[in-house]
């Protein structure tokens, strides 16, 4: 009898230590490994290669398309052709001899007109009624037979304008009232570029030896004679 509470004894024993060893091991197998960090279901650890896609995935690209480069500037045609001289003029005056080079193949009208009355002698003995001194304005007027600005000869000349002839310093040019074709004998010398008269008086001519004299003349200086020659 004694055996037999003594066998039972050990055979519970040996039920209960076998039932905690099983708890223990099933606890222990529900854990992560130690190198293996909790993370949230779904989130895949740092550096592992997602199997469940064959290939990489690119980068993100620009949807918004570049600024487009503006076109380059079209250049501006200019006419690079040399100025014909076609004749020369000797403006006589008390300050000086100004020698003149007469554009007549851009400016024939103009030229023609200028060629004729000194020819004529018609500015033989007038004088400069005007003289302009602002350092960007600097010019001598002359060439009216009433000697006050107010007169010119008995014809008129419409107004040329050539892209070619500008207002550069020594520019001879047509003096002119409102009315743009109303140019007659009155001529301007621009001492220094005056060239915001450009595209509004015709020059057809340029001072190419001595404008100094034209920088000495005083209101009231005599044109002693205009000689034209080739």
């Amino acid at each position: 009898m004694f055996k037999t509470k003594l066998l039972l004894s050990a055979l519970v024993v040996i039920f209960m230590i076998t039932m905690s060893g099983c708890k223990l091991f099933e606890s222990e197998s529900t854990l992560p490994p130690p190198s293996t960090p909790m993370m949230p279901a779904g989130q895949k650890p740092a550096g592992e290669i997602d199997k469940s896609a064959d290939k990489t995935v690119p980068p993100p690209t620009q949807t918004t398309p570049a600024t487009p480069t503006p076109p380059p500037a079209a250049p501006v045609k200019t006419d690079t052709k040399p100025l014909v001289v076609t004749n020369h003029a000797r403006i006589i005056t008390d300050k000086g001899t100004m020698i003149v080079e007469l554009y007549g193949k851009d400016a024939p009208k103009t030229v023609a007109n200028f060629v004729k009355l000194a020819r004529s002698n018609f500015y033989k003995g007038l004088n400069f009624h005007r003289v302009e001194t602002d350092p960007a304005f600097r010019l001598i007027q002359g060439g009216d037979p009433n000697g006050n600005g107010s007169g010119g000869s008995k014809e008129t000349i419409p107004l040329e304008i050539s892209p070619k002839l500008r207002h550069w310093k020594g520019a001879l040019a047509m003096a002119r009232s409102q009315d743009r074709d109303s140019a007659s004998s009155q001529f301007y010398i621009c001492i220094n570029a005056v060239n915001q008269l450009d595209d509004n008086y015709a020059v057809f001519g340029k001072v190419t030896k001595n404008l100094d004299a034209a920088d000495k003349i005083v209101v009231g200086d005599k044109i002693k004679n205009i000689e034209i020659y080739k």
